[in-house]
């Protein structure tokens, strides 16, 4: 239930050029099973809970990208401009997001937010010892251990890719307003007019 197969799909260019090659993850039927079965609960435990940040809008219920798009809109125009002050955005998307998880921040992570015993030695075994195989042309490869990243292509890793960067908010709350969608981060500062001063924009854009 731990092994994933990646198939390469031909986008367009040169078949010499493998970042022309779109990887499909391949999943085994029965883990996805047990997957959904996790994300039920564990879903039901932060909401329950309420623990999401209030400016988070990916994979999340009753939210969608519209509602992060007037959440953005609403700063601008309320956060920023009914103080007379212009609004300086900086938009993130992580390259590979995904693949970035460290599994041990991410076990640390779901012990602090209430995430223990049975229940977090279920998840260590999920992320520990997975691996992965390319099958490409009627061929693989002997495969390999994955220690990053949480799963492509399965039911559970979006939702642990949410607990993963969840508290990022807290950080930078001071200094401007956040807007969250899975791994697409919205950052809106206020500037004051005439008085074009970055500081904290490159701070925050640093921490």
């Amino acid at each position: 239930m731990k092994l994933s197969k990646i198939i390469p799909l031909f986008k367009s260019g040169s078949t010499d050029d493998p970042t022309n090659f779109r990887p499909i993850y391949v999943l085994p039927s029965i883990s996805k099973i047990f997957e959904k079965l996790m994300l039920i609960q564990i879903q039901n435990y932060f909401t329950k809970n309420n623990l999401f940040h209030n400016k988070q809008f990916g994979f999340t219920r009753g939210r969608s990208t519209t509602d992060a798009g007037v959440e953005l809109i609403h700063n601008i125009y309320f956060a920023a401009w009914e103080d007379t002050q212009n609004a300086l955005g900086v938009f993130c998307d992580l390259s590979k997001a995904f693949d970035c998880v460290h599994h041990d921040i991410l076990i640390r992570k779901l012990s602090h937010y209430g995430v223990n015993g049975i229940s977090l030695e279920l998840f260590k075994s999920y992320l520990s010892n997975r691996v992965q195989i390319v099958d490409a042309n009627g061929k693989q490869s002997p495969g390999s251990i994955v220690t990053m990243g949480v799963p492509k292509g399965s039911i559970l890793g979006p939702f642990l890719f949410l607990i993963y960067i969840n508290d990022l908010p807290y950080f930078i709350r001071d200094k401007c307003e956040v807007v969250l969608f899975a791994d697409d981060t919205s950052l809106l500062f206020k500037i004051k007019r005439h008085e074009l001063i970055l500081d904290d924009v490159n701070n925050t854009l640093s921490k």
